[in-house]
């Protein structure tokens, strides 16, 4: 029940009181036997750092996810690979907004890993595509280029209306990265892919 609540007062944007109640809800747990409670703990820790992370409170929510992160590598017959994969892109962009890319990476490159063997192309795309900003911040346009490349290989890969803006972002990433490496063919070439992705939306 009060992971319930939590929710609800999370999705009205009531994050401080979700808090309260997710925290509830973990005392709660506490009470029972950890191998049935483990998940419902998981989950319950994952909601209070997406509600920190939103907070901007990156360092607290890094802390919930990584408690989250223990639980979910304790083995399990049916590992719950996708929600493994999104704790660790979360656990990603956490390191991100704390501007750690060295870190950013190791986990994007894990979560790219599960989405792989998931067959999850967009996911994978977007893990690809943070990687590529990882870099960027790193100064390493080369290996930035590269990511990018292969994020924009897989969006192509689905149908271009329905993620026309996603796109455009990866071509925009692409023609940012190529005008540091001093390409100002490719850098024109992607700015107008965006260009036109951007205007069909109008």
């Amino acid at each position: 029940e009060f992971h319930n609540r939590g929710v609800d007062h999370a999705e009205s944007n009531q994050l401080k009181n979700a808090i309260k109640l997710f925290q509830q809800a973990l005392s709660l747990y506490s009470k029972y036997d950890e191998k049935i409670t483990r998940m419902d703990r998981a989950y319950t820790l994952c909601n209070i750092a997406h509600a920190y992370k939103e907070l901007k409170k990156l360092q607290l929510a890094l802390e919930f996810y990584k408690q989250a992160h223990t639980l979910f590598l304790i083995p399990s017959k049916t590992p719950p690979h996708i929600a493994l994969a999104d704790l660790l892109f979360d656990i990603g962009l956490v390191y991100s907004g704390l501007e750690q890319p060295e870190n950013s990476i190791e986990y994007f490159q894990q979560a790219f890993t599960l989405y792989s063997i998931l067959d999850e192309k967009k996911y994978q795309a977007w893990a690809l595509g943070n990687i590529g900003n990882s870099y960027d911040e790193l100064g390493q346009p080369q290996h930035a280029l590269e990511n990018y490349q292969q994020a924009l290989s897989l969006l192509l890969t689905f149908n271009g209306d329905k993620i026309r803006t996603e796109l455009a972002g990866m071509h925009l990433n692409l023609a940012n990265t190529y005008s540091s490496l001093n390409e100002p063919m490719q850098t024109i070439y992607h700015c107008h892919q965006a260009i036109s992705l951007l205007s069909a939306d109008e």
